[in-house]
């Protein structure tokens, strides 16, 4: 096959490259064709996670990881791939198209700003994990009949 753009199309065709030979030999051509696919393909309805794309041509995910170190196109389109199926998830899960508790905890994952929103929190998050600091205030209670005095250890 001479024309890689058709192989990767749709590289599950019978008459396709064998993954490893192509993930051997890609050119940055190549790895610059497909970041224009990505960015075509983030306008289907198969866009919902990203690793899908690269899964959904049967490039292991280490593969893809070398692709991405290798050609700067590709990056910068994983890079937008990212952000726009993160804002899609997060629009879909505030009309309750998606879960929103599963669409927040996958959050991190799609948006930087949410990720180092999240981690300065935990930094600064308590032993008990909640981030707030709770201040109780006790007022001593009347005596009535229905409620007496307790004496506490450690109280008086």
């Amino acid at each position: 096959m001479s024309d890689f753009r058709e192989f990767w199309k749709n590289p599950n065709r019978k008459d396709g490259l064998t993954v490893c030979r192509a993930s051997l030999h890609t050119t940055i051509v190549e790895l610059e064709y497909i970041a224009v696919l990505l960015i075509e393909w983030l306008d289907t309805r198969d866009a919902v996670t990203a690793e899908s794309f690269y899964l959904s041509k049967n490039i292991p995910s280490r593969t893809w990881e070398d692709w991405l170190k290798r050609c700067p196109d590709l990056q910068d389109a994983w890079d937008i791939a990212v952000e726009r199926i993160g804002e899609r998830r997060e629009v879909k899960g505030l009309k309750g198209e998606y879960n929103p508790g599963l669409v927040e905890r996958t959050m991190p994952l799609y948006n930087k700003k949410y990720r180092a929103l999240r981690k300065e929190m935990s930094n600064k998050s308590d032993s008990t994990g909640s981030g707030q600091t709770v201040i109780v205030l006790r007022d001593k209670m009347p005596e009535t009949d229905m409620v007496k005095e307790r004496v506490y250890e450690g109280t008086e």
